[in-house]
């Protein structure tokens, strides 16, 4: 709408001329300036008053636009519908000494087009009133501000909507599964969206219920068979693990990741799957029972041996063992649980052969030495004596390694355990003792021992040489200082066989054979004879062993002192190729004892003197 408004009225204010009315471009908008103080102008004092607020002060531009119109050549230019005028000279009232004004630049207000059904506001051209353009300039560019107000006002509303709906569909997508699983994510073919922790870990154990009972293991052997179900090896599905794993799909991250990935899920679905462990413990313990219900220990071939019988030894064949690789089970039944296989175990377990076979024993049992001694003039005591120790021998069997010692296996020989006096030797003399002859059992097993080539681990000898064993041969025990002690040194077993046969006493010892061509033999040597001194002869006053004065008798026989070293001697093919000392003995000298009656014999030829 164009609206040419009036001049004021009763406002005081003249007519102005048209070139007055002219667009002050070098003032900011709204700034009023005053004329200097004193100034004259066109106007009275009382209308330099600003007319109103928005307008500003308009009287103080009169002489700024006569000044622009005079610095265009004193002549402005008309407007429409008037004619020039010469250019108003300065009022008489003004001070000649004032300031010329600075010329400002004359622009000419065009209107803007206006666009369909907005209105238009235009400039009577008729008013010359400088200060109606001004406002109307100002309101332009409030009009204009408020236009990109409400620009600035549309963009922001466009924007809250935006939001608003991306607000709401963020909601929409982050609360969809505020209580459930979001959609796209399944667990072993099972889609979880719409179920909760509880309700999608019940589905699933249903539905891998068959799995878990596949996880059973089966084994064979032979026409046997095991089974270890999934508790007895503590089969587990790890259910919550994979279900945390998928409740925090779409729950990480700001929120914008989160419906990224909520997006991302409704397009390519995540499919997890569980996996089923088990206790290898729990696992390896029940193939331990497995493994001992198959195993079985390999037999030695055994030999018995009687010597009473005509035959003597008695062998039994020897037989396989079988023993299962743990390890390798466990690792096998492991396969199969790792990659689903349900086809029974098959047990193969290894072979134990045993380490004794009836072949080396049959071998083994060949007579390797047979000893004897001579019992001579001994009594029927010494000779039961004999007896009863040797029957602990007798039939003995000693392992490889086996330390055999004879006090040890005969116990004491006293009379309470059945053994009889017999002659002894007891400071340097033979007496009657209980056991008295049981050394002649040990020198003979001693020597017997020995030509086996057997380990010496002790011996000794007897104060004095006994009658039946050369010097330097002998073995003498005594059960509470004195033993014999040998050790089996061989690969095998060895028999004794011990009897007494006639005046003989015979111990023969079996096992592995020496090697053909091979003696051993006990070989002495004496190095030194030391003679006694002459025997001492002791009045018999008390007519205990001799009455009349030509009569004596040897109480003590004197008896050489005698240094011998003893040795084995093994011999291949009648060369000795080696040579072991046994013992380095000392047989000490005795002086002889005899003793003599005191009353003499009347008329009577005397008695010879007696010997023991």
């Amino acid at each position: 709408m164009t609206q040419n408004r009036p001049p004021h009225e009763g406002d005081g204010r003249e007519d102005r001329p048209a070139q007055d009315r002219r667009e002050i471009r070098d003032r900011p908008l709204g700034e009023t300036r005053r004329p200097p103080s004193g100034a004259g102008g066109d106007r009275p004092a009382q209308r330099r008053a600003p007319s109103h607020p928005a307008q500003g002060g308009t009287a103080r531009h009169a002489g700024e636009r006569q000044g622009y119109a005079a610095g265009q050549g004193g002549q402005a230019s008309p407007r429409r519908g008037q004619q020039e005028r010469p250019a108003q000279r300065p009022s008489q009232g003004q001070r000649s000494g004032a300031p010329a004004r600075r010329p400002v630049e004359e622009v000419r207000y065009q209107p803007r087009q206006a666009r369909p059904g907005q209105r238009q506001e235009r400039i009577d051209p008729n008013m010359r009133d400088p200060d109606q353009e001004y406002a109307f300039q100002t309101k332009q560019m409030m009009r204009q501000r408020q236009r990109r107000m409400r620009r600035v006002v549309c963009i922001a509303a466009l924007l809250l909507v935006v939001l608003a709906v991306f607000a709401v569909k963020l909601a929409v997508d982050l609360g969809g599964g505020a209580n459930t699983f979001y959609e796209g994510v399944s667990v072993d073919g099972l889609k979880l969206n719409g179920y909760t922790k509880e309700e999608a870990k019940g589905k699933i154990e249903v539905l891998n219920a068959e799995r878990i009972a596949g996880m059973t293991v089966k084994l064979t052997y032979a026409d046997r068979e095991w089974s270890i179900s999934p508790d007895q090896m503590g089969v587990e599905l790890n259910i919550d693990e994979i279900l945390d794993q998928a409740w925090e799909l779409g729950r990480t991250g700001n929120i914008f990741a989160r419906q990224k990935e909520i997006g991302r899920l409704k397009k390519e679905e995540e499919k997890l799957v569980t996996a089923l462990h088990y206790d290898e413990e729990k696992l390896r313990a029940k193939l331990g029972e497995v493994k001992t219900a198959v195993d079985l220990a390999a037999t030695n071939a055994t030999v018995s041996f009687d010597p009473s019988k005509e035959e003597k030894f008695k062998i039994t064949q020897e037989s396989n063992g079988r023993s299962v690789n743990l390890e390798a089970l466990v690792t096998q039944v492991k396969t199969q649980l790792d990659n689903g296989f349900t086809t029974p175990v098959e047990i193969k377990p290894d072979i134990v052969a045993p380490t004794v076979l009836a072949a080396d024993l049959e071998q083994a049992t060949k007579r390797i030495v047979r000893t004897t001694t001579d019992l001579g003039s001994s009594s029927e005591a010494r000779i039961h004596n004999v007896k009863t120790a040797l029957n602990f021998f007798n039939g003995m069997i000693v392992q490889p390694g086996q330390e055999i010692s004879f006090n040890a296996t005969t116990g004491p020989r006293g009379l309470e355990q059945g053994y009889q006096n017999a002659g002894v030797i007891q400071d340097d003399e033979i007496v009657d003792g209980p056991g008295g002859g049981v050394c002649q059992v040990s020198t003979t097993l001693y020597q017997a021992v020995v030509k086996a080539n057997l380990e010496i681990v002790r011996s000794n000898k007897h104060s004095l040489p006994v009658s039946y064993v050369d010097v330097g041969t002998d073995a003498a025990v005594a059960y509470d200082y004195k033993d014999l002690i040998f050790k089996n040194n061989t690969e095998y077993p060895i028999f004794i066989e011990g009897k007494v046969s006639g005046k003989t006493v015979a111990v023969s010892i079996y096992g592995l054979p020496l090697p053909e061509g091979m003696t051993v033999d006990i070989i002495t040597e004496v190095y030194e004879t030391i003679k006694p001194a002459e025997p001492k002869t002791v009045l018999d006053t008390a007519g205990e062993f001799v009455t009349y004065t030509d009569e004596t008798k040897v109480k003590k026989k004197a008896r050489d002192g005698v240094k011998v070293k003893s040795f084995r001697v093994v011999k291949q093919g009648g060369e000795e190729v080696s040579r072991q000392l046994l013992r380095d003995d000392y047989y000490k000298e005795v002086q002889g004892e005899i003793y003599q009656g005191v009353t003499p014999r009347e008329g009577g030829a005397p008695t010879p003197p007696s010997e023991e």
